[in-house]
């Protein structure tokens, strides 16, 4: 047996347990258990709790039951003893063997007993061997022969033919662990005590010696070849090493020297040299390699992310299997080679296909995942692709639809779940074939689209754009076939473009011949000028010629494309040898040029004007731009003295710039000064007109020590300059300050007071604006004495005081400006054509308790100390008085600037204008309240006494009427209800005139008379003469009720006492109270109808009486009076039937009563009754002649909910009604107003600002 393997020992006899035990602490009470667990803990160190675990589980106690139980009693038969000694023999072979398979080894059992056989002649164990040891021996050789059986098979391939994917790693495994194994099984046979066992069986003559040593014989070989290949493994898997250890996108360069190792192993190894063991190797090294690229690429989320992004990765993985498979071909054919000393090579005679079948899936499948990224990196294009001419947007539009379309079914990629590599699912290549039947449509589309596109553009540039856009997507099958017909045309066209360059060639040197020089561009000198026409009528063509070479195609073969590449280089040498004709030309001049001109002096002067020119001649600044040219193209020889002038070009270019600044800077100061700015100007002119003598006669371009001259010059007229311009910049501040002033007028209009002119703050702003006048007027004297600084003037000098006039002109009329500014404010504010709603507010009063007269806040009087007059001129005074807050720039000068203006026309014109509008405005305001004095009557007659003669002679008399009286006076005739009523709704009807009358009139479209007060307060009035006569009708109902109530109350009160006999005084008194309830009778029963009338005529009025009058006239008082008495009769009797149906039909008399009292209501309709039958589900006719008794028999105690819901919603309808009538006289004499759109000359609807208030109060109270 192994070293390592610990001999196992024999199970002791059941003993009853010991405390030696190592089962004893386990608590075990069944002492057959404990024996074998004491065996397994003390023989295989098995820990407790495992065996625990282990015995607790039902299905392991079949021991306890089937081998266990014999050892109940001590009496056994030898039998069973026998029996029972097998069953624990098996069991602890099972339990060796087990225990050695978890290892990884395969465990020789020896019979229990020949653990330390030594054969000696015929004995062993000092006994003599007999037949059942041969047996016992035999039998151990057949069961090892079945177990090292199983060993020997070869199970390598096993993996692949369950369909797994195992890899080389799998393989080395397996022989490591078999070498180990067989190495195992090896060292137990060699064993002393195995060899003694062999030698019994030999001595024996057994025929299962011979087996033995077969078995012997497999063993070694076996080990051998495990050994064997277990090295050459070790040596592959050091190549997988090497190419795991780098990046896998530099793992293609390690494929052949992988294989080669293969071929190596194939060449050299005395095992793995046969097809069957080379393929499965093969197939692992394939496996190995998909599994690389699996883990590389993620093939679950290959179509998930960028797919820009992750097609490098699938082209590297393509290329690093594409090198794999290659590799294999390469060591293939190369096998040979690897045979040494005169071996004959044996080549690889399997077919490829067996081992490279996963493979190649994989590998197609990735190829196919590349094409499908390809063409969506190629359409994702589509999206920014710009088609031109005519047709270009339809197209782009169709491109657009396909990119969408395509865009949308590519998500049957990158919305899958499954592996695209994995050749086992077949969802990919589903997917694949449906799409590419989508695809086939969009080829189809493209392909028109692209043809289409071809025939709309204008030319080759836009021909070259569409071809660079489409890119890769024109070699597709289905557009190829479309498009492909199109290249010859290209190439037609290219002959074309080249006839053109011909064309422009030819007329130019037509022109040249005619004219002695070419065409060129603006300002270009001749030589570069023709250099540079040659150049681009060369790139005119060239470009295309370099699109055309960027395409591969066919055509490029043809002859008709080598002819346009033969006339281009025809066109080329043209082009390069009118360049070396002009070059010649220049050179013959050059030299003469340069030293003519770079010997002239600096400036030149115009004699007339005196301004002054710089004196670089055209001649030598086209020399310095040719000889730049030149150097560009860096063909020419130059010659010494071009050459030499064009080494001063930096030089001679900053005393250009210079010489060019310093006269536009002097030009300027001659023409832009004027008449007043000359005298202050001249000083320093003079000092710049002596040192520019120089320039003028001795200073050339040729010299080199003129740089401090010019700078010095050019700061002179920098200096003079600076100086001017500040002088001319503090006059335009002084223009701005002034401009500023009169940007917004003093007086504005105000949100926040509804648009109108702001005033509730206007001393504040009157002093704001004195305060920025002010210090406006001390920067501008400060400008002045700047700018006598600046010119360095005398200022007691006539030159001075003309300036000063001058500026003093300037503020004048910024005055001016500030000044109309304000009055033109308020001119285009009150000017109805330009102004933008109302600019002033008037209000009017009623004073009806003192004066009683109508009155304008402010008065419109003319002539009124604190009226709208006086308010207006003020506002001019304080508009004006802005001149008087900056001193006269005169010094010592007494007429202030405000003293100035008042006799400047334009401010004259402008306030007698202003007086116009507003005498125009007021005039209408004056027609406005005549117009309202109609209602005069109302405040200024006294109520109380109009009341006295109405209820005297039922109307106010004449003064006809009281003469024709004479002394007997009027008759009297009180009013009758019908006329009380007329004179209610006479006032009612003229509350609703005036509330007709607009309260806000806006005049001349500026001037905004507010009478919301007066409106108020006439309302007021008109109120209290209707409520005057609702009043008195109101007292009449109330006091002949009360009195009524009085003469009841008393009457019952002494009716109550009973006379008793003898009382003659009580019964004339009761005798007294009966006469007078029969005297009072007739009138009582003539005054409800009156009342009644009186109340209902009130109601129509829109006055409700009180509910103590209704209470009074209630009809079911008697019911309510019945149903208390009923109340208080004894609880006993509220049981009785009678008692119940007495109190039901009170209760539904009393609600009946209620509803015909709610029915009572003016509001109600005829649609009303209309509901109710509705409800009430009974068809009556509601007139005249209909008494309570009908509409009892309505049963209205049943709808009473009904009934008050009717009667309420009558009532609104009826307040809506007299609404909408009441919106209906406003809005009857409203008018919008129309006008013209300026642009569109559409007639447009405008409201006016009343319509817009009727509007938003009739919305507010609706």
């Amino acid at each position: 047996m192994a070293e390592e393997e610990k001999e196992p020992v024999a199970a002791p006899p059941p003993t009853g347990g010991s405390s030696s035990s190592l089962a004893a602490q386990l608590g075990i009470e069944d002492v057959r258990v404990e024996i074998v667990a004491d065996y397994l803990l003390r023989n295989y160190k098995l820990k407790p709790d495992r065996w625990v675990k282990f015995y607790n589980n039902p299905e392991n106690r079949v021991v306890d039951k089937h081998v266990a139980e014999p050892m109940i009693t001590s009496l056994w038969p030898q039998v069973v003893t026998d029996h029972v000694q097998q069953q624990i023999t098996n069991l602890k072979t099972r339990v060796d063997i087990v225990s050695s398979k978890t290892k990884g080894q395969t465990l020789l059992r020896v019979p229990d007993g020949f653990e330390d056989f030594e054969y000696q002649g015929e004995l062993a164990f000092g006994r003599k061997l007999d037949l059942q040891d041969l047996h016992r021996l035999e039998a151990m050789i057949v069961m090892w022969s079945n177990e090292i059986k199983d060993v020997l098979e070869y199970h390598c391939a096993d993996p692949i033919l369950e369909g797994k994917n195992p890899t080389p790693q799998v393989e080395l495994k397996y022989w490591r662990d078999r070498a180990k194994d067989l190495d195992h099984i090896y060292q137990q046979l060699i064993d002393k005590h195995v060899k003694q066992m062999v030698k019994f069986l030999k001595a024996k003559n057994s025929v299962y010696y011979v087996g033995f040593k077969q078995l012997y014989s497999k063993v070694v070989e076996s080990l051998l070849e495990a050994n064997d290949n277990l090295m050459y493994l070790k040596a592959l898997s050091a190549a997988m090493d090497s190419v795991e250890a780098v990046d896998f996108e530099d793992c293609g360069k390690h494929m052949g020297p992988l294989m080669h190792t293969v071929g190596l192993v194939w060449a050299h190894s005395k095992h793995y040299n046969t097809p069957e063991r080379i393929t499965v190797l093969l197939q692992m090294l394939c496996n190995f390699v998909i599994g690389m690229v699996d883990n590389f690429l993620r093939p679950d989320e290959m179509f998930k992310g960028d797919i820009a992004e992750t097609i490098p990765a699938v082209k590297v993985a393509e290329n690093v299997m594409s090198q794999f498979r290659k590799a294999f071909d390469t060591t293939r054919a190369g096998l040979p080679k690897l045979y040494k000393n005169g071996q004959e090579p044996v080549p690889w005679t399997f077919e490829p296909d067996l081992v490279f079948s996963r493979f190649t899936k994989v590998h197609e499948r990735l190829k196919t995942a590349f094409y499908l990224m390809d063409t969506y990196v190629n359409f994702m294009k589509l999206e920014k692709v710009e088609l031109g001419g005519i047709k270009g947007n339809m197209l782009g539009e169709q491109v657009i639809d396909i990119f969408q379309e395509f865009d949308e079914a590519f998500k049957l990629f990158t919305d899958s779940k499954y592996n695209p590599l994995d050749p086992s699912d077949p969802g990919f290549l589903q997917n694949f074939h449906r799409f590419n039947r989508i695809m086939t449509d969009f080829d189809r589309r493209l392909a028109t689209i692209v043809v289409k596109g071809y025939y709309d553009c204008t030319g080759l540039e836009s021909i070259y754009k569409l071809i660079d856009m489409m890119g890769p997507l024109l070699e597709r099958q289905l557009i190829m076939e479309d498009f492909d017909d199109k290249y010859p045309e290209v190439v037609t066209m290219m002959h074309k473009e080249l006839d053109t360059c011909f064309e422009l060639y030819d007329e130019q040197m037509a022109y040249k011949k005619e004219t002695g020089k070419m065409r060129v561009h603006k300002n270009m000198p001749p030589m570069a000028g023709a250099m540079i026409w040659a150049r681009e009528v060369y790139s005119r063509v060239n470009v295309y010629m370099e699109q055309f070479n960027r395409i591969e195609h066919p055509v490029k073969k043809t002859e008709e494309y080598k002819h346009v590449f033969t006339r281009f280089e025809d066109l080329k040498h043209l082009l390069a040898q009118n360049d070396l004709v002009y070059y010649n030309n220049w050179l013959s001049s050059v030299d003469e040029n340069c030293n003519f001109y770079m010997a002239q002096p600096l400036l030149i002067e115009d004699k007339t004007t005196k301004l002054l020119e710089v004196n670089f001649h055209p001649k030598l600044m086209a020399v310095l731009r040719e000889m730049k040219y030149l150097k560009l193209r860096n063909k020419e020889v130059i010659p010494e003295v071009p050459e030499a002038v064009f080494a001063k070009r930096e030089l001679l270019f900053k005393y250009y710039a210079n010489m060019k600044l310093m006269s536009e800077l002097y030009n300027r100061l001659i023409t832009d000064a004027l008449d007043v700015e000359k005298p202050m100007m001249a000083p320093a002119l003079e000092r710049i007109n002596k040192q520019l003598q120089g320039a003028l006669t001795n200073k050339t371009w040729s010299m080199d020590d003129i740089w401090g001259y010019i700078a010095e010059s050019l700061a002179m007229v920098q200096d003079l300059t600076k100086r001017v311009r500040e002088t001319k910049d503090n006059i335009e501040r002084i223009r701005g300050i002034m401009a500023a002033l009169a940007v917004t007028p003093l007086f504005e209009r105000k949100e926040k007071q509804d648009n109108l002119l702001g005033l509730t703050d206007r001393t504040e702003t009157v002093k704001r604006r004195n305060a920025d006048i002010v210090a406006s007027g001390v920067e501008i004297h400060e400008l002045m004495e700047a700018n006598a600084a600046l010119y360095d003037a005398n200022v007691k000098s006539p030159e001075w005081m003309a300036y000063v006039n001058y500026l003093d002109g300037i503020v004048e009329a910024g005055f001016v400006s500030v000044i109309g500014c304000s009055i033109r404010y308020l001119l285009d504010n009150t000017n109805p054509d330009k102004t933008v709603g109302p600019l002033f507010e008037i209000i009017l009063e009623l004073h009806e308790s003192q004066a009683r007269k109508m009155t304008f806040i402010p008065d419109i009087e003319p002539g009124s100390q604190e009226g709208f007059w006086a308010l207006l001129d003020s506002l001019v005074v304080d508009i004006e008085a802005q001149a008087s807050f900056i001193h006269r720039l005169k010094s010592g000068e007494a007429v202030t600037y405000q003293t100035l203006l008042e006799t400047n026309e334009e401010l004259i014109e402008m306030r007698h204008a202003l007086t116009d509008s507003v005498e125009q405005a007021t005039s209408e305001v004056v027609q406005y309240k005549e117009a309202l004095n109609t209602y005069s009557g109302l405040w200024v007659e006294d109520r109380q006494e109009n009341m006295q003669l109405f209820l005297l002679y039922n109307h106010k008399p004449t003064a006809e009427e009281i003469s024709l009286a004479g002394e007997a006076g009027i008759p009297e005739n009180p009013p009758t209800l019908a006329q009380f009523k007329a004179m209610i709704e006479l006032y009612e009807k003229l509350y609703e005139e005036i509330e007709q009358l607009q309260a806000i009139q806006v005049f001349n479209k500026w001037l905004r008379v507010d009478a919301r007060a007066f409106k108020q307060g006439l309302l007021s009035v008109v109120k209290k003469w209707s409520l005057m006569f609702k009043q008195h009708l109101i007292d009449r109902v109330t006091g002949g009720l009360d009195d009524l109530q009085d003469f009841i109350t008393s009457t019952s009160k002494g009716l109550a006492k009973d006379p008793v006999e003898g009382d003659y005084i009580g019964l004339v008194n009761v005798m007294g109270l009966l006469n007078a309830v029969r005297d009072r009778q007739a009138e009582t029963d003539v005054m409800f109808e009156p009342l009644k009338q009186t109340i209902d005529m009130l109601k129509t009025c829109g006055v409700d009486m009180s509910e103590k009058v209704y209470n009074q006239l209630e009809m079911d008082v008697d019911c309510k009076k019945l149903s208390k008495e009923i109340r208080g009769l004894d609880k006993d009797m509220r049981s009785w039937d009678l008692f119940l149906g007495l109190e039901s039909a009170l209760k539904n008399m009393i609600t009946s009563l209620r509803a015909v009292g709610e029915l009572q209501n003016s509001a109600i309709r005829d649609r009303h009754w209309k509901e109710l039958m509705d409800a009430t589900k009974v068809t009556f006719t509601m007139d005249e002649n209909t008494n309570l008794k009908d509409l009892l028999q309505l049963e209205l105690h049943r709808f009473e909910e009904d009934v008050h819901g009717i009667v309420d919603k009558a009532v609104k309808e009826t307040s809506m009604e007299k609404t909408l009538k009441e919106f209906g006289i406003t809005w009857a004499n409203l008018e919008f107003v129309h006008s013209q759109h300026k642009r569109t000359s559409i007639t447009l609807i405008n409201a006016e600002e009343d319509v817009i208030e009727t509007l938003e109060d009739n919305q507010a109270g609706f």
